[in-house]
């Protein structure tokens, strides 16, 4: 039967059609450009988790530590290995060329100080970055807006 169908289908290719008569669309291709890939993702799932995603190329530049910690500011975060007033440290996974913080507290945190709305998207990437140092350590801090 899928034979016979694609026989049927396979007859009108030959025919030829008047592509004057189709119309072109009304929209317009845009061409994105991004400055550079994103180096943070906060991801919050009920499906599947919450999580906090770092690029190898902002791991590359903090001297892939182990864990990290992180501190807030307005519309900023910073990520280091070691930051001042800071005792709490988050364990990485790495998978792929990423890391991952799998940590529901902090991502809650993330979500309501930068007031990130998930209700129609489970992911935000930030790709802005500057690099600092901090005791020695180097400290990314990634801008949330």
């Amino acid at each position: 039967m899928i034979t016979a169908q694609m026989q049927e289908q396979n007859q009108h290719i030959g025919e030829e059609i008047d592509l004057a008569s189709f119309c072109a669309p009304i929209g317009t291709s845009v061409s994105k450009t991004t400055r550079m890939s994103g180096v943070l993702s906060v991801i919050n799932t009920k499906k599947n988790g919450k999580r906090i995603t770092l690029s190898s190329e902002l791991m590359a530049r903090l001297n892939d530590p182990e864990t990290v910690q992180f501190a807030f500011r307005e519309d900023q975060i910073a990520i280091a290995e070691k930051l001042p007033n800071n005792e709490t440290s988050f364990g990485l996974k790495r998978c792929g060329s990423r890391s991952i913080v799998y940590a529901a507290k902090l991502v809650e945190e993330v979500t309501q100080r930068f007031q990130i709305d998930f209700c129609e998207r489970t992911t935000y990437t930030f790709q802005d970055v500057i690099f600092t140092e901090f005791d020695g350590y180097p400290v990314a801090v990634v801008s949330v807006r």
